[in-house]
């Protein structure tokens, strides 16, 4: 079998190094999701030539699509031997249309794909974002405008250790708010928060605060996906109070530079009310991902 091992922060530097080779702009193609989430889903990674693999025990047997560089047939036949070897089914996760043409050159009709809808990330326009300009995003300024006139004593901070202890008390709050102790893929996503937080500056997060007077009421965090994307991986406000939301997404994406094109806002997990909001800011893509299914 592969030797998959726990994924560790030493891990960071080669993990990291083959995920951008490959270039892939899904949130999953990440050590610091990978890290953060390793608990959740079991994450277990190695190394093989010039790609990392790694392996989802939870809540399904299956393996990320290889990431890296090199020949890929010889790596998929090592997944293919230790999917046998470890007598389960072969799933491959988070498969987006270019791979699933890869493997039908190397395998065609050995496998069948499904899509993962819920699991699609959200890709915007960084300048769209920082600015809100156009029609479609009128809405979107017209909550920060209320939003400005009901808060004069707002500001934003970029987190740092000496106030991440009031970002971390503000996300308490929150899950106090939304019963998070009553929603399983909420108590997931709090321990992930969690590990961001307790590793912030070994992972290499950027954040932000918003505050109303010394009361934190908004925050974000994010870390570079590819040279070209960023990822914003948590985002949290208090939703009574009109506009927090996109004034925090705006102030961040404002604040963390004009490096990068793209702003990937990960997926929406299946969520009604998630979905409708990240449409709402019109995004230039949706990456669509399959799950594939060898049939030997």
């Amino acid at each position: 079998m592969l030797d998959f091992l726990p994924i560790d922060l030493s891990d960071k530097e080669w993990m990291t190094e083959l995920f951008e080779t490959g270039g892939a702009p899904s949130e999953e193609y990440n050590f610091v999701f990978a890290y953060i989430w390793r608990k959740t889903y079991g994450l277990t990674a190695t190394r093989m030539g010039d790609y990392v693999l790694v392996f989802s025990s939870k809540p399904t047997p299956s393996y990320l699509f290889p990431c890296g560089k090199g020949p890929l047939k010889p790596v998929l036949d090592a997944i293919i031997q230790d999917a046998k070897d470890r007598g389960i089914q072969l799933q491959l996760h988070c498969l987006m249309p270019e791979q699933i043409e890869q493997m039908e050159a190397i395998y065609p009709g050995k496998f069948t794909y499904e899509l993962q809808r819920d699991y699609a990330d959200y890709i915007y326009s960084a300048d769209k974002l920082r600015t809100l300009s156009g029609k479609k995003l009128h809405a979107k300024r017209n909550h920060i405008n209320r939003f400005l006139e009901n808060n004069p004593n707002w500001h934003y901070e970029p987190i740092t250790q000496d106030n991440i202890g009031d970002c971390l008390l503000m996300n308490e709050l929150w899950c106090k708010q939304s019963n998070c102790d009553e929603n399983k893929d909420l108590q997931e996503e709090a321990c992930a928060v969690r590990q961001a937080f307790a590793h912030y500056d070994e992972l290499g997060f950027d954040g932000g605060l918003l505050y109303l007077g010394d009361k934190v009421i908004a925050y974000t965090i994010g870390s570079r996906l590819t040279p070209d994307t960023y990822m914003v991986h948590f985002e949290k406000a208090f939703g009574e109070i009109q506009g927090a939301y996109p004034m925090i997404n705006q102030q961040f994406i404002q604040h963390i530079g004009d490096g990068y094109q793209w702003i990937n806002r990960q997926d929406d997990m299946g969520e009604e009310g998630l979905r409708k909001a990240k449409l709402s800011y019109y995004p230039e893509k949706i990456l669509d991902k399959h799950i594939a299914f060898y049939k030997g």
